[in-house]
């Protein structure tokens, strides 16, 4: 059996990148005045062009509602993961450089962020490091196939990939979930993760 790798952190609370301005944010303040958002869970726009009557928030509501934050005097948001991810509270999520469709696009993305940092407000979006979802091309090549490039990304407990760390289940609405670690142990995953994070300011959105 191949040792799984510890944790190296649940989530990390990472700046958002902005498309045209490439704005990334500083640590938060001490005074920061924070507001949690669920992006399912919070405002619909009323010129979304998300016609699924089962959807709820989107990134055009929560761009509209950006005024009603900053007369609360709120100074910085904290998101949900906006990610793919078939679960309605976006952890378990897919890879960190896309959209969840459900919420929009990645120019809906630009223009909301855009417009947070126009009124003062900086935007955090929560990013679970250490894992992946099943619907992933790295779990789609590598369950069940050891000879897939991604075969020791991931945290498989036997030479032939169908045992691993990580879990399904279903949501309240029966949406299936699931989820494997990574084995941050190998360079190349480790990398691709640290990229999504944008550390350093080293990756703009997308």
């Amino acid at each position: 059996m191949r040792p799984v790798p510890a944790l190296i952190a649940l989530s990390t609370l990472t700046a958002a990148p902005a498309l045209a301005q490439n704005h990334f944010a500083t640590q938060p303040k001490a005074d920061d005045v924070f507001y949690h958002i669920m992006p399912i869970a919070w405002r619909d726009g009323p010129d979304s062009d998300i016609t699924d009557p089962d959807r709820f928030g989107d990134l055009v509501g929560m761009r509209e509602g950006l005024p009603y934050l900053d007369d609360l005097g709120v100074t910085a948001l904290w998101m949900n993961p906006i990610f793919p991810s078939p679960a309605y509270h976006g952890y378990q999520h897919g890879a960190a450089d896309s959209i969840n469709p459900w919420f929009g696009t990645q120019a809906d993305f630009a223009d909301f962020n855009t417009a947070a940092h126009a009124l003062g407000i900086e935007v955090y979006i929560d990013f679970v490091v250490y894992g992946v979802s099943h619907n992933s091309p790295w779990f789609s090549s590598a369950f069940g196939n050891p000879s897939s490039p991604f075969d020791d990304w991931l945290a498989f407990w036997n030479g032939g990939n169908t045992d691993y760390q990580g879990y399904t289940f279903n949501t309240w609405n029966g949406n299936g979930v699931g989820f494997i670690h990574w084995d941050l142990r190998t360079p190349a995953a480790t990398s691709l993760v640290s990229d999504w994070a944008g550390r350093a300011g080293r990756r703009r959105w997308p």
